[in-house]
């Protein structure tokens, strides 16, 4: 039982780990007790049996909170991932979150975008003027709209989907090769524009960056990154963002599953965000450390979208039975997979706002509810990117990943 290592850079050594399957066990998802959790944990480090947890993880990183020994489990379970796309490559499916892709969702939904939002992203895919920016990435580009907002006036906007989620959704399927490549891809965009200062949009992109790309690749970027959260909090605290009027509502608060990777704090500052906005929180079932994943995990497994509509139909449930006027979440990848679920549904039971929505309603914005529509949009570009190219949809393929 070898230290499973990347390039010489360890991922996860078995002989740290005492077996006591906690990591499992406390899975929110598996439920399994002590002795299935230990027995779960040795099967992942031997490599044998692995269906129960390769099939039916959904990547929500819980596991590394729970483990006492300070050890990654995630990443064991990435790497059998990983083993398997060696073996057998993606199934046709994942080609719909490949930017270079003729599926590509990205590409299939842009004829949706509204004119504002096709100027924008043609001004973001092009190099900034100064050296600090927002980046928005791939979940972000999907929700173009949501820059518009005042909120981001006075600031620099840089990336569309090229910058391939800085690799974030492709390490959750445990693409070790493809986010190496992405992660230098990256650093020398970045080096290129002369950046300083960027505030990346979507957590996922900041936990890449700064904690990702640096402990597995050893890949460094010399430059400040500052999550949304912050900058945004900082922006209030200093007056550059005004709170004019307090929100008479209660909303219910999905944590983004890279939440995880940064701790009881960052559950802490989304949260404080929000009370600022005058809105009454009330939680879900599951939450902050013990939060299920919105949905799109859940397709990782087996690469079924049904496992993703079935999952997120649980996360909307609980939604809903907090009894709150809105689901709220700071995660783009979360607002795409909730209101792509929600469109599934046909249901309008609570709209769905980003939180940067909400700390634009508070501060004046008129701030119309655009993201149901988006998802209905969603929905359709995923039939019409299938219905065009039925036969890669059902081909396996391994990927090519960014140009370097």
């Amino acid at each position: 039982m070898d230290v499973v290592k990347w390039k010489g850079r360890e991922i996860f050594d078995p002989e740290r780990c005492d077996r006591c399957g906690k990591c499992l066990a406390e899975c929110p998802v598996l439920g399994l007790d002590e002795e299935g959790g230990r027995r779960e944990i040795e099967n992942l480090i031997r490599g044998r049996d692995l269906k129960t947890v390769i099939e039916q993880c959904t990547t929500c990183l819980g596991c590394n909170l729970y483990c006492e020994s300070g050890l990654l489990p995630y990443e064991l379970i990435l790497w059998r991932w990983y083993e398997r796309y060696l073996d057998k490559g993606l199934p046709g499916l994942a080609r719909v979150v490949m930017p270079n892709e003729p599926l590509s969702l990205w590409r299939h939904l842009r004829p949706y975008f509204s004119e504002t939002e096709r100027k924008n992203m043609e001004a973001w895919a092009k190099p900034p003027k100064g050296s600090e920016v927002i980046l928005t990435g791939g979940m972000t580009s999907l929700f173009p709209y949501l820059l518009e907002s005042k909120l981001f006036k006075d600031v620099e906007i840089v990336g569309t989907e090229d910058f391939w989620i800085c690799g974030a959704l492709y390490y959750q399927l445990g693409l070790f090769d493809l986010v190496e490549k992405i992660g230098f891809m990256v650093r020398d965009r970045f080096k290129q524009m002369g950046l300083k200062k960027v505030i990346p949009f979507y957590a996922a992109e900041y936990v890449m960056l700064t904690k990702i790309f640096p402990r597995i690749y050893g890949i460094e970027f010399d430059l400040e990154i500052i999550d949304l959260e912050s900058w945004l909090l900082d922006r209030i605290k200093s007056g550059k963002i005004e709170i004019k009027k307090k929100l008479d509502m209660t909303v219910t608060f999905q944590d983004s599953c890279w939440s995880k990777a940064l701790g009881a704090e960052f559950f802490d500052l989304a949260r404080e965000l929000v009370s600022l906005t005058g809105a009454n929180i009330v939680e879900m079932e599951n939450c902050r450390e013990h939060s299920l994943c919105c949905g799109f995990g859940a397709g990782a497994g087996r690469y079924n979208i049904a496992d993703i509509i079935r999952y997120t139909g649980m996360r909307l449930r609980q939604a809903g039975e907090t009894g709150a006027d809105a689901l709220v979440t700071h995660c783009t990848g979360c607002l795409f997979i909730l209101s792509f679920g929600l469109a599934v549904r046909r249901s309008n039971a609570f709209p769905i706002y980003h939180l940067s929505q909400l700390l634009a309603m508070a501060s004046g914005e008129e701030v119309f509810e655009r993201n149901a529509q988006r998802g209905r949009q969603i929905v359709k570009a995923l039939i019409r990117a299938g219905a065009r190219h039925p036969i890669l949809l059902m081909k396996r393929f391994f990927v090519d990943g960014p140009t370097v």
